[in-house]
């Protein structure tokens, strides 16, 4: 395989995907190639919107007025999009340049909450400016979860879009960055739940409570009457396997691990990929 340009990991919470995605950008730099590891929760990821809200020019004007205090950094850190403003209210509260009530106002615009149309055009149009940007240069980026993941759960789970809906979209996302020679490391274990668990048991109860209730408590989750754990583990399921529908119809490199035992066989897969020895 030749060295692509894009590298995404791809799999359920607790597969391990930010913490290989790391160990792929230490193997590059072991090696002395360029790159750059984004994972989930990046306020920075070039080809995601990570906390950024969309405000129509209506909406955006009334924010301001609503929060006179505020309206310098919020200002200073808009851009123009799609008729509207994308704000990145995650860096403003990083850097606390505004009040709470402002970024809870925020908030309730991010892209991840806008209709589904909507949602699909600013991504997309993400994806072609990263795809602009990367090619500008020879670096490796490593992404996590960003490319099948993310849309899937927005489309699929959230407003339980048909699976041609979905698959136009990503199909979209890929041909935009076709010239980087992408790469899609799917990270599967047949035991969904015991994956969940896992995840479960290391992070905090809000995380887990947040996980569940979102996976349920969207359209797909609504439309097919899934409560609890066990609702979540049946989407996570169905998410699965449209995912891999997609693979066997994208036109991508897919290198699919299975961590059943553990990450020793993904790493060791991620060494030949890269070309490092152990």
């Amino acid at each position: 395989m030749s060295q692509p340009r894009l590298i995404v990991l791809e799999g359920v919470a607790g597969s391990g995907k930010s913490t290989l995605a790391r160990y792929v950008g230490d193997l590059l730099e072991r090696r002395g190639t360029a790159h750059h590891v984004v994972v989930e929760g990046d306020l920075n990821n070039p080809a995601d919107h990570e906390s950024t809200a969309w405000l129509s020019t209506t909406d955006y004007a009334d924010l301001l007025e609503d929060h006179p205090g505020d309206a310098g950094p919020v200002r200073a850190c808009a851009e123009a999009h799609e008729g509207g403003l994308l704000v990145p209210y995650g860096v403003l509260r990083e850097t606390g340049q505004v009040a709470a009530s402002t970024l809870d106002a925020l908030a309730r615009h991010d892209v991840y909450e806008l209709p589904e149309q909507l949602y699909r055009r600013l991504a997309l149009r993400r994806w072609r400016a990263f795809a602009e940007q990367a090619a500008a240069a020879p670096d490796v980026w490593v992404l996590d979860c960003c490319l099948l993941q993310n849309p899937i759960t927005m489309l699929m789970v959230k407003h339980n879009c048909n699976p041609q809906t979905v698959r136009e979209h990503i199909r979209a996302v890929v041909e935009s960055v076709s010239a980087l020679d992408p790469v899609v490391v799917q990270l599967v274990q047949d035991d969904i739940r015991a994956t969940l668990d896992r995840a479960i048991a290391e992070r905090p109860t809000a995380w887990a409570e947040s996980f569940v209730g979102y996976h349920t408590q969207q359209a797909y989750g609504r439309d097919h009457s899934l409560q609890g754990l066990d609702g979540a583990v049946q989407v996570l399921t169905a998410r699965r396997h449209l995912e891999d529908e997609l693979l066997e119809e994208l036109p991508v490199v897919t290198v699919r691990i299975d961590i059943s035992g553990g990450w020793d066989n993904a790493r060791s897969t991620l060494r030949a990929m890269i070309g490092q020895r152990p």
